[in-house]
């Protein structure tokens, strides 16, 4: 009477093939993942961007006194960052450069902007950057350490060489690059 079941080197090569794929499979699986997860950030900075727009164009049709958009140009870019603090529920607004804003302006113009796009409160941190003339003309986000930009999309081949900080990712949204200009 023969005995049925396989023997211990049909176990071995089974073994051998299911870890070669392993082996194959998982780096293309990650490299799956770390893509979908920058394209939904680039994703996000580009809604930010539309909605940093959308709430520029309502503040300054407002034109309600002590908010104004010029207060968002100034001899330097104007940043306003949202960051949201571990534990807490709602982003919070900051905004550095361009024209001195007062708490008021600066969270009427966040509110504005959260109000056009509330996955803001969402992400661990998002910053826009605004000209001279109060206009948006970059964005970046972080969340969970993935990043986006836009209107330069964050490209996942630069993922290892990045920056994460919001200041290094709205230079790379302006320019495509983490690299300063030649002649800078």
């Amino acid at each position: 009477m023969k005995k049925k079941g396989f023997t211990l080197i049909e176990l071995i090569v089974v073994i051998a093939i299911i870890g070669v794929l392993a082996a194959l499979l998982i780096p293309a699986m990650i490299g799956y993942i770390r893509r979908s997860k920058i394209t939904s950030m680039n994703s996000s900075a580009k809604q930010i961007m539309t909605a940093a727009s959308s709430a520029m164009t309502d503040i300054d049709a407002e034109d309600r006194p002590g908010i104004s958009i010029a207060m968002f140009g100034g001899n330097t870019p104007a940043t306003l960052t949202f960051t949201v603090a571990q534990g807490a529920d709602t982003a919070t607004p900051a905004i550095t450069g361009g024209n001195q804003m007062t708490d008021a302006a600066r969270d009427r113009a966040a509110s504005k902007i959260a109000q056009y796009f509330d996955g803001v409160n969402d992400l661990d941190t998002s910053a826009v950057r605004f000209n001279e003339n109060g206009l948006p003309v970059a964005t970046c986000v972080l969340d969970n350490n993935y990043p986006g930009t836009n209107p330069m999309q964050f490209a996942v081949e630069d993922w290892d060489t990045a920056h994460f900080n919001t200041g290094d990712l709205l230079t790379y949204a302006a320019r495509g690059s983490f690299t300063a200009p030649a002649g800078t």
